[in-house]
């Protein structure tokens, strides 16, 4: 193999596919990525066998091949290099990298150690990334990060009449969003959970107005991002039912500045030492404060102003589930809904119930 390419080009492409490798694999090949020089395109592909992407791009190719290069060093030396065409060519073992007067090589692996990879060829459902974006941002946040609860590790993914609805939860909390703009996804038979880590990767990438997403055989989540294609492994497992920790209804709902609220809530949890912070609601007569209290340290307290004549609520939040609901809902005002200080609440922008958030609360 032997190729020229401008270094700022291949820095971008090997920055996409890099995420996808595992660092610390057990399989060392695992922290390689491969690249294939075929006729006038260089293919480079990272997986650690759950997230694969694969990125294509044109250069001068002088000759054919392939080999497994270690992502990481291959990256950190190629991005010291002025920024200008490079020369990088297989030999013997190594792959020699040069331009003008500074040369370089590392050592490589077998590129038939690489693990196949089966590249999708089918249609795909267009949309614009923002779109795709929005349902990631809007959901991922309650995933699980507990490698032992699989099925919470990522994004539920399923049609509900002529909308597409994205769920994901901790058991804590739950996300739920609905765009009836998308009604379908090629490939989409029945519920799926895409990972966490290739929904991040999938942030990570994207500067195309649109891309194109698929399901393969109910077993992958593929996205197209211009010249390149994120293949996820889907988790085969069970989602929970979601739908029976939703409240029918809420006895009391209150509308309030989110961006008051927000700014309230980060004050009193500012005083916790630890991570996990306790921030109370209380409604009194016309009354929302909000307020915490740390033994050691000291309190805080502060009220926002509402319409309320109902009886008098006390109840306690995990601070930062509070931030992470918020700051997921758009819009001037969120509308929360209580029914007792023990029992799932909602929160949700204005009053568009189709991006609902729900957090249980903590022991008083």
């Amino acid at each position: 193999m032997e190729l020229t390419i401008d270094k700022r080009i291949l820095m971008i492409e090997i920055s996409k596919v890099i995420g996808a490798t595992e660092r610390k694999a057990t399989m060392p090949i695992l922290s390689n990525i491969l690249m294939i020089a075929d006729k006038e395109t260089l293919t480079i592909i990272g997986t650690d066998l759950e997230v694969t992407i694969i990125s294509k791009i044109n250069c001068s190719i002088a000759s054919q091949g392939q080999v497994s290069i270690p992502a990481k060093k291959f990256y950190d030396y190629i991005r010291e290099l002025p920024d200008r065409d490079i020369r990088i060519k297989q030999d013997d073992g190594f792959i020699l990298i040069s331009t003008g007067k500074i040369s370089g090589r590392l050592k490589v692996l077998q590129a038939e150690d690489f693990p196949h990879i089966d590249e999708y060829k089918g249609n795909y459902t267009t949309l614009t990334y923002e779109k795709l974006l929005t349902m990631i941002d809007k959901t991922i946040y309650a995933t699980s990060m507990d490698e032992v609860k699989y099925s919470l590790n990522g994004v539920y993914i399923e049609k509900i009449a002529d909308n597409l609805r994205c769920v994901a939860t901790d058991s804590h909390r739950l996300a739920m969003y609905e765009d009836a703009e998308i009604n379908a996804i090629e490939g989409l038979t029945k519920g799926i959970i895409v990972p966490r880590k290739g929904l991040y990767e999938i942030k990570k990438i994207g500067t195309e107005k649109e891309v194109g997403i698929a399901i393969e055989k109910n077993k992958n989540f593929i996205v197209r991002i211009g010249n390149t294609i994120i293949q996820i492994r889907l988790l085969d497992y069970d989602f929970p039912d979601y739908k029976s920790v939703i409240p029918p209804e809420t006895k009391i709902n209150i509308k309030l500045k989110k961006e008051e609220l927000v700014a309230a809530v980060k004050r009193a949890q500012s005083i916790y030492q630890e991570k996990i912070s306790r921030v109370i609601f209380t409604m009194n007569e016309n009354s929302f404060v909000v307020e915490s209290n740390e033994p050691d340290i000291g309190e805080v307290k502060e009220e926002l102003e509402i319409e309320y004549k109902k009886e008098p609520l006390k109840i306690g939040f995990n601070g930062k589930y509070l931030i992470d609901c918020l700051n997921s809902i758009e819009g001037e005002f969120v509308t929360l809904g209580f029914n007792n200080e023990q029992s799932a609440s909602t929160f949700y922008a204005d009053d568009n119930k189709k991006h609902l958030n729900l957090i249980m609360p903590m022991r008083m």
